[in-house]
């Protein structure tokens, strides 16, 4: 397992610990880190995609 460490803002680590209180908040971030990383992912394939069909 790796660790992350990165620096947000107070307010925003503040509402996180708010609206996920009595969660593992390890899991949490694993899953949005993992819905950021597909969301790119579409984000190519649709640029694509569309860079495709402008080719034509």
């Amino acid at each position: 397992m790796a660790t992350v460490n990165f620096s947000v803002p107070e307010d925003v680590k503040k509402q996180f610990d708010k609206v996920f209180a009595g969660k593992n908040k390890s899991a949490v971030l694993t899953q949005l880190m993992q819905q950021a990383i597909e969301e790119q992912k579409r984000i190519g394939q649709r640029k694509r995609a569309i860079d495709q069909l402008l080719a034509l």
